[in-house]
């Protein structure tokens, strides 16, 4: 590294020398960015590799090469009295998202020039992949992210082939590549994790016949790590393990005796093998695995092979007036896994019951629901989790009046399963929300007027510690209460509002915050929309703790829209907070005022 100073410390580049080196710096990034992004839509159009679908049934329509998107820049003033401000007094930000198309397939760049931050530059070639369509036929190229089942191959991303046909009723769908990238890091230093991932591949299909209302489909999804050439003496003081997943699923929709009742269900078995190099014994995975006639043929197992099955149904009926109702089950083992999918939440059952239905004329709605869960399904957790989950909704609307009315209750009870756990692992929880939105409006050719009300309400219950202290446990209560008016006129382009709200928080221990705020405001546009201008201001009083604080605020906006292509804004701002304020968190005696400039080029 050259030095930047001579012996008697005097700089060795003048400052102008200093700026030409920060110029010539971004100079070589943009034509490293240019020389790139050139290669790449090279590449594009030989090999349509971007990570978008793409319709070529009519692509002679398209054009062959367009450009679009915007450039802006913004300058920003900032003033406060405090020792260490949020901002630099002033800064200037150059940002770019231009959008190249090729015979309608977009790719968007995007690039942002700033003093207070380093270049970046944005390009859409990091991941790519395309899925052209023509007809019935779609080809998935490059990096997909493919849904067959919530099971199966669940959206985990893929880098690969595949093809889909939709052939009238029929959905043939196949695909195989890479799910994760062979890598090792080595040990993290700081957590110890040894850092190696195999090479990750799968091969997935899905087999489908039907429509929306009725269907059967078959999926599956083969799934292996790789070796490759990782040293044996890394492998085995690693800890991570090479593994395979075989998964098969079947799924179904039809409709029953009565119109409008119908029956959906999804199921699939995971056979999983944590260690493909472990040794294989025949007559055992015989006895403990089920299919396992059908799975020695497809599937290599051994002593560290394991299935699970997910299963889930819904029954649901449906009124052509309106009235809906469905019941759902659902159960996940413990430990289910894919490959296929980031995450699947296992050891669960869950079952859940619902009904809608409008009256009178549709003026009226409501809707309600209760659901039951708990976990544990081998009995081999520390403590069971149960869980009720209940809505219920109601709403009135007419040309005038409206409200909506909402409650939500749930509760989760964890029972211990082993004694000496009995005390800390007792959770009984229950939380409460009632929610009420009463509102008036009226209006004619010139204006509209809405005033609405806000009722909310929520109770969280803890009884955990009953058996500590011999009390009902915690009770925390929070109610909120609003008044807000909406106005505008039309003739001039005018709209206004106002609104005030008070919440009162507290719970047995002697916690108390509350808080009390209104806010106002005015927007209006001149010259057929192309000239804006807008302000809005508020005062916020909070109490908490024997401690009261008063925060304003006020924010004055304008835009002009110069040309069709040329937009451009102007905000002030004030904001002062004499106390210690819990809704901005600022110190105690701050006052600050900011602007901004902003022009926008749209092409």
């Amino acid at each position: 590294m050259y030095a930047l100073f001579s012996h008697n410390k005097q700089p060795l580049f003048k400052p102008y020398a200093l700026c030409c080196m920060f110029w010539f710096d971004r100079f070589v990034q943009l034509k490293n960015f240019a020389c790139n992004t050139l290669l790449l839509i090279v590449f594009f159009l030989f090999n349509t590799t971007y990570n978008q679908a793409q319709d070529f049934t009519n692509i002679r329509k398209a054009k062959p090469i367009a450009i679009s998107g915007s450039v802006g820049l913004r300058l920003g003033f900032y003033h406060s009295n405090i020792e260490n401000p949020y901002y630099p007094n002033a800064a200037f930000t150059l940002t770019g998202s231009p959008t190249l198309s090729v015979y309608g397939v977009a790719m968007p760049f995007s690039f942002l020039f700033s003093n207070q931050q380093s270049a970046t530059f944005g390009q859409p070639f990091n991941q790519y992949g395309v899925s052209p369509t023509y007809k019935w036929a779609t080809a998935h190229i490059g990096y997909r992210n493919l849904v067959y089942s919530k099971y199966g191959m669940a959206g985990y991303q893929m880098l690969g082939a595949g093809l889909e046909l939709n052939p009238g009723k029929w959905r043939i769908a196949f695909c195989n590549g890479r799910l994760k990238k062979m890598s090792w890091l080595g040990i993290d230093s700081v957590s110890g994790v040894n850092n190696l991932n195999y090479q990750r591949t799968a091969t997935a299909g899905m087999l489908r016949y039907g429509s929306n209302k009725q269907f059967v489909m078959v999926h599956f999804l083969a799934g292996k790590d790789h070796l490759g050439n990782f040293p044996k003496e890394v492998m085995q003081s690693s800890g991570v393990l090479p593994a395979a997943n075989w998964v098969m699923g079947l799924g179904f929709k039809t409709p029953l005796f009565l119109k409008g009742l119908s029956f959906e269900s999804e199921s699939a078995i995971s056979y999983y093998t944590y260690d493909v190099t472990a040794s294989k014994n025949d007559s055992i995975e015989k006895s403990r695995l089920p299919f396992s006639g059908l799975l020695t043929k497809l599937y290599q197992q051994n002593t560290t092979t394991s299935f699970y099955t997910a299963i889930d149904g819904k029954l649901n009926y449906t009124h052509k007036k309106g009235f809906q109702t469905y019941c759902q089950y659902r159960r996940i083992d413990p430990n289910y896994v894919s490959m296929g999918a980031y995450y699947t939440q296992g050891d669960l059952v869950n079952l859940l019951y619902g009904f809608a239905m409008p009256l009178y004329h549709q003026k009226v709605r409501i809707a309600a629901s209760i659901g039951h869960q708990h976990d544990n399904l081998n009995q081999k957790r520390k403590a069971t989790s149960v869980r009720w989950i209940g809505s219920a909704n109601a709403s009135y609307t007419t040309t005038h009046v409206g409200v909506d009315i909402s409650y939500y209750n749930y509760s989760s009870d964890q029972q211990p399963t082993i004694t000496r756990y009995a005390d800390s692992l007792r959770i009984t929880q229950t939380s409460q929300t009632f929610n009420c939105s009463p509102r008036y409006q009226w209006s004619n050719t010139h204006s509209f007027h809405q005033i609405q009300l806000t009722i909310a309400r929520n109770t969280v219950l803890d009884r955990g510690q009953i058996s500590f202290n011999g009390t009902d446990g915690r009770k925390l209560i929070s109610q909120t209460v609003g008044m807000y008016y909406n106005g505008s006129l039309t003739k001039e382009h005018l709209q206004y509002h106002a609104g005030t709200n008070y919440t009162d928080l507290n719970d047995q221990s002697g916690y108390a915050y509350k808080s009390l705020g209104m806010d106002i405001g005015i927007n209006q546009t001149w010259l057929k929309d192309r000239l804006s201008a807008s302000m809005n201001g508020g005062v916020y009083q909070t109490y908490q703790t024997n401690t009261k604080s008063t925060n304003h605020t006020l924010t004055l906006s304008g835009g002009y829209k110069i040309t069709k292509k040329i937009q451009s804004d102007l905000m002030l701002m004030y904001n002062d907070a004499p106390g210690i304020s819990s809704i901005t968190n600022l110190p105690i005696g701050i006052r600050e005022w900011r602007a901004d400039i902003n022009l926008v080029y749209s092409f």
